[in-house]
């Protein structure tokens, strides 16, 4: 029995149909943007994670996202039973406890909810440029409500009675006291007019303001008077009630008033994240969200404070890093963690990084590099357990990249372009004579030549470690490069918007090479082995196994979020995402079997092949031979069987190009092959 086949080259595991992505164990964190409680749950919306429930008063967090297509919660709402979340997308309701959501979107225009009321039976929500629309039917239909309302960029809305107040961003306070049908200014005394934040106590509302404090109104907004004694940091993004005493949160922590706010002090201790996007209190407990840090709760009033983030996977990884076994993650807002169990469990490693807000790491043998926002950068020798800054902490507002060509460390930042250092650290010396874009997002060292991809000017090579600089972007379409890497010969380079490019002559010319990415805002780039990854913005993974020439979407498990980093240890590919913590995979899965897990015995060709593919075995006796194709996502396209044969040969040509799986049974033994249709 005789059949013939074409076939792509990309091996993948026998558990391909049932393969996909898992989110490892943390790190856990992240920006915490809003609370709400529903009898003994608790919600917090994240930024990129989506909401998360608690039924534990914290102690436990699970993600509950099903139905929500966008990540971003701004603002959340309880009304009776029925949950709304506020995102960057419009609006969703639950009406099982998180179980699942339902987009509530008409007459809604397309744009961020910043914040969410709720009286008797109607709802409110304040738009970023769309005013207030408000629904008294369970959010199935909403309405403009903005007669009076001058400035259409609400952040906060608050509620006292049957009065409501509405927070701008460059129009102050506006009154309504007719559920929304018209509203009036109410800014006397109000010596700025950028309200980030409202809170009520009794019959004294709370205003905080970008750059002025705290104001209060003890006559329903007619008057304000600033209260800002003590109160060390002026630009007050939260505020929250527990009986007599009101809180701030700050960008540099929280502040309490027992006294109707003439008197703040800061109740910070054990507050390690000390940016507060959003307060709220339930019973006597107090929860604050912060940027990076996830989850802090106290019980006495904000004097001490205590992490709350077990199951709260929704870090901003920018960057991920392979150092004696372990995997290091740097996270905006929380440091460094470390894995040394493959993302089962992790661990802060953070001591003496005195900058959190982690961009770029970097490994040059037993050294580890940390390149933060605003600190320059940092150096591990002993694998993280310890840093220490570096020669230059004023390098630039973002250290996002480094290379490692010999004995040379390279720094690249954005603004102040790429850095040298010739003593691992000690010292730093800018290096960009001809490197007129100063914004550096990538650096690949390639022999004797130094790369350089900037934001909106392609890339810069130099021959002279960085003394000289010149372009390199004949066939480079698109200019805004975030990523390189090398596979063999060929430099890859990811760009915003224009997919990946292929330069096979160090940057002599490039060559679009986007068959089959159908999202092109490519964040970074990777490889493994003979496999190239490309992590896109809100469009999932693709990987080439033929040198770019085709991609193949390798996303099952991912949510819609921002891949911005990669890392891989041989056996595991992490990705590190915009607000959804670390993700990984195995890459028996996603490029094929390593060539020592290989039958020597058999052999498949040719490979790649055109219209037809043997599989043969150098075995003396005949045996019943079985091939199966699998697809990329693991469906099963064909089968055939061959008896009492050493050979088989199989026409597949009604098979369309792609890359599948070569699934070969001889006997009682099974291997899979890479494979490949051209």
């Amino acid at each position: 029995m005789k059949k013939s086949f074409v076939l792509i080259v990309l091996a993948l595991s026998v558990q391909l149909a049932k393969a996909q992505w898992l989110q490892t164990n943390g790190p856990y964190g992240g920006d915490v943007k809003c609370f709400a409680f529903s009898g003994s749950t608790i919600f917090a919306g994240t930024i990129g994670g989506g909401i998360f429930s608690s039924s534990n008063n914290g102690g436990l967090w699970k993600s509950v996202n099903t139905g929500l297509s966008s990540t971003r919660i701004y603002s959340l709402a309880v009304r009776g039973t029925t949950l709304f979340a506020g995102t960057e997308n419009g609006i969703f309701r639950s009406v099982n406890n998180g179980t699942s959501w339902t987009a509530l979107n008409n007459f809604l225009p397309d744009t961020d909810i910043n914040t969410l009321a709720v009286i008797g039976t109607t709802v409110f929500a304040g738009t970023n440029g769309g005013g207030i629309f408000l629904s008294s039917d369970n959010g199935n239909s909403w309405t403009a409500a903005n007669n009076g309302l001058s400035n259409l960029h609400v952040f906060s809305l608050a509620v006292s009675g049957t009065t409501l107040f509405a927070g701008t961003n460059g129009g102050g306070v506006f009154l309504s006291a007719d559920n929304g049908s018209s509203w009036t200014a109410v800014n006397n005394g109000l010596a700025t007019v950028d309200i980030f934040s409202q809170v009520v106590s009794g019959t004294t509302l709370f205003a905080g303001t970008h750059g002025d404090g705290v104001f209060v109104s003890a006559d329903n907004g007619s008057n304000w008077k600033k209260m800002n004694n003590g109160l060390l940091n002026t630009d007050v993004i939260s505020l929250a009630v527990i009986g007599s005493q009101v809180f701030a949160g700050t960008d540099e922590g929280v502040f309490m008033s027992a006294d109707f706010g003439d008197n703040w002090t800061g109740v910070n201790t054990g507050l390690t994240a000390t940016l507060n996007y959003s307060l709220a209190s339930n019973g006597t407990t107090l929860f604050a969200g912060t940027t990076g840090g996830g989850i802090f709760i106290s019980a006495d009033s904000g004097n001490n404070w205590t992490a709350a983030n077990n199951g709260l996977a929704c870090t901003n990884n920018l960057s991920l890093a392979i150092s004696s076994n372990s995997v290091f993650a740097g996270t905006l807002g929380y440091g460094v963690f470390s894995s040394a169990d493959n993302g089962n469990s992790w661990a802060p490693v953070s001591s003496g990084l005195t900058n959190r807000n982690v961009y770029s790491l970097g490994v040059s043998g037993t050294n580890i590099f940390a390149g933060t926002y605003g600190s320059g950068v940092f150096l591990s020798a002993d694998n993280g357990s310890s840093w220490s800054a570096t020669g230059n902490g004023s390098m630039g507002p973002r250290i996002v990249c480094f290379a490692f060509p010999g004995s040379y460390v390279f720094a690249g930042s954005w603004g102040q372009g790429v850095f040298l250092s010739p003593d691992n650290g000690y010292s730093w010396y800018d290096v960009n004579s001809g490197l007129y874009n100063r914004y550096i997002n990538s650096l690949l060292a390639s022999g004797t030549n130094l790369f350089a991809a900037t934001l909106g000017d392609g890339v810069f090579v130099s021959a002279d470690n960085g003394d000289h600089w010149t372009t390199a972007n004949n066939g480079l379409t698109s200019l805004s490069v975030r990523s390189l890497v090398k596979s063999g010969t060929s430099i890859f380079a990811g760009t915003s918007g224009g997919g990946v490019f292929v330069s096979t002559d160090e940057g002599g010319h490039w060559t679009a090479v986007n068959n089959g990415i159908t999202n092109k805002d490519i964040n970074c780039l990777t490889v493994a082995g003979t496999a190239i990854f490309a992590g896109t913005s809100k469009g999932g993974i693709f990987v080439s196994v033929d040198n770019g020439a085709s991609w193949t979407a390798v996303s099952t498990g991912l949510p819609a979020t921002d891949i911005n980093s990669f890392a891989s240890n041989g056996t595991n590919l992490f990705a590190g995402t915009g607000g959804s913590g670390i993700w990984k995979r195995p890459l028996s899965e996603i490029a094929g079997l390593h060539p020592h897990d290989q039958n020597s015995d058999i052999r498949v060709y040719p490979n790649p092949a055109s219209d037809k593919v043997t599989v043969s075995t150098t075995a003396s006796s005949f045996k019943e031979i079985t091939v199966t194709i699998l697809d990329i996502a693991g469906k099963k396209v064909m089968t055939c069987k061959f008896e009492n044969t050493n050979k088989a040969e199989t026409d597949i040509s009604s098979l369309s190009k792609g890359i599948y799986v070569l699934q070969i049974q001889i006997g009682s033994e099974t291997e899979n092959r890479k494979l490949v249709i051209q």
